[in-house]
């Protein structure tokens, strides 16, 4: 009953990741489009369903390298004095601007592979974006609040899905009935999976690039608690603590580059992500390894204290994905009809 409590309230916020996602900035409107998706593809099950995005379950995120980017842009930027003692931070000509590498990983909610065991398959995401720090506002409570913004350059970026078939998800070493497993940060996109999707991010993300926040709550870091609050009720992360904060990440832009046919049955032009954040974690197990997209690990460096002094800030996420038109259309969509001109010529262009 706890766990039910605990998924409740998760699946609650994550209703508000979109809302979110728009008030910090993310990427412009755009109708989602609907596909012929089946989560179990040639494994029977559920079958064909309509889809027009995805929902994850509660996942891992890793900023690799965040705080020490963090403290190089206010190094260098522009302070401006505020009302009750805030002070902000902008970038100027000097300002050092670090890109970092933001992991994330989990396993597909809705639409829910088949109940039956089976057929009893599994989704799992696993997404890297590259980031910068755009601006700071640190506060005399200590409730400081950061803003990112994809980098120029999305090197090695990637949107990939994997399916586990179902007589890989009974593995009890792992995890009951799971392949992966938040804990360990296994099999989210390890060797054995079969790729279904294959996308890269774009540099597009709301009118200047903004993908979102976080902001450090009750007194910032003077506000820490254990790193491990997941709802088992086991600390699997002895002796280490957290931050406490919100946040969010919107609007972040995925072109397709491949699809598994067997699975995603009618085109998938690409997808905006986005992912409502928290520290520390309270609804999954925080990862020990992330996957970088080539079969390597990402060990996280997060300190005795994440968010403080490690390199690394580690956080849960809800995230969910819209399918929607060509991304790279999307940001023409808001500049009119000449835009919209524009892109049907274009697309009457590639027809002849």
């Amino acid at each position: 009953m706890e766990r039910i409590r605990h998924l409740i309230g998760a699946r609650s916020r994550l209703l508000a990741v979109v809302a979110l996602a728009a008030l910090l900035g993310g990427a412009p409107e755009a109708r989602a489009i609907v596909i012929n998706f089946d989560p179990d593809g040639a494994n029977g099950g559920v079958g064909v369903q309509q889809v027009g995005n995805f929902t994850f379950n509660p996942g891992n995120v890793l900023a690799q390298g965040s705080i020490p980017a963090i403290a190089s842009f206010m190094s260098t930027a522009t302070a401006t004095p505020g009302t009750g003692g805030s002070v902000t931070f902008t970038p100027n000509a000097n300002t050092t601007q670090t890109a970092f590498p933001v992991y994330y990983q989990a396993i597909l909610a809705v639409p829910q592979t088949s109940t039956n065991a089976a057929n009893n398959g599994e989704i799992t995401a696993v997404l890297r974006f590259n980031e910068i720090v755009t601006q700071v506002v640190t506060n005399p409570n200590g409730n400081n609040a950061v803003t990112f913004s994809l980098d120029t350059s999305q090197a090695n970026s990637f949107l990939q899905m994997y399916y586990a078939t179902p007589g890989q998800t009974t593995n009890p070493a792992l995890d009951v009935n799971r392949y992966a497993t938040d804990l360990a940060g296994t099999n989210f996109g390890d060797a054995g999976l079969r790729l279904i999707y294959n996308g890269t991010v774009l540099r597009q993300a709301g009118s200047a690039g903004v993908t979102g926040t976080f902001t450090l709550q009750n007194g910032g870091a003077g506000a820490v608690s254990p790193f491990d609050q997941s709802p088992e009720g086991v600390n699997n992360y002895p002796g280490i603590l957290s931050v406490t904060g919100v946040g969010s990440s919107g609007g972040i832009q995925v072109a397709t580059i491949s699809t598994d046919n067997t699975f995603f049955q009618t085109a998938t032009p690409g997808l905006i992500f986005n992912t409502n954040n928290i520290a520390p974690f309270r609804d999954t197990n925080p990862s020990l390894r992330f996957f970088d997209g080539a079969g390597a690990n990402v060990i996280p460096a997060i300190g005795t204290t994440n968010g403080v002094n490690g390199r690394d800030f580690q956080f849960e996420a809800l995230a969910s994905a819209s399918i929607v038109p060509e991304p790279s259309s999307i940001l023409m969509l808001g500049l009119g009809g000449l835009a919209v001109g524009a892109l049907r010529l274009r697309r009457r262009a590639s027809v002849a």
